[in-house]
């Protein structure tokens, strides 16, 4: 699951990318389109995914901390979008398409680590 994981936060990283650097209207709803399938499943299978390595209660902790990303992202958002411009702002989001990834990879060593012993 961790692999599917990476997947889609590869496709949530370009499709974001891609929306960032059009500027017409036919290919931001296309890559809009595109970066809403793959992020779909991101939240549901992140957490059945952790919640099989994880106790109850750190799943309970996790997901008070990706809650506090909910509220981190969108400031950050405004704040560099203030000082650098809207699309500046806005690149902000890729850092968690790009740590969604970087963290299915690193599990996917750990798993694997993991079965070997």
């Amino acid at each position: 699951s961790f692999k599917a994981l990476a997947i889609m936060g590869a496709g949530m990283t370009v499709m974001y990318g891609v929306l960032l650097m059009v500027h017409t209207p036919v290919p931001a709803l296309i890559a809009l389109a595109l970066f809403s399938f793959a992020v779909a499943g991101v939240y549901p299978l992140a957490v059945a995914s952790v919640g099989e390595m994880l106790s109850s209660a750190s799943v309970g902790i996790l997901l008070a901390f990706a809650g506090v990303g909910g509220i981190v992202f969108p400031w950050l958002v405004g704040i560099i979008g203030d000082a650098a411009g809207l699309r500046s702002g806005m690149a902000v989001n890729l850092i968690p398409c790009i740590g969604t990834v970087v963290l299915s990879l690193i599990m996917i060593s750990k798993s694997k680590e993991r079965n070997k012993v």
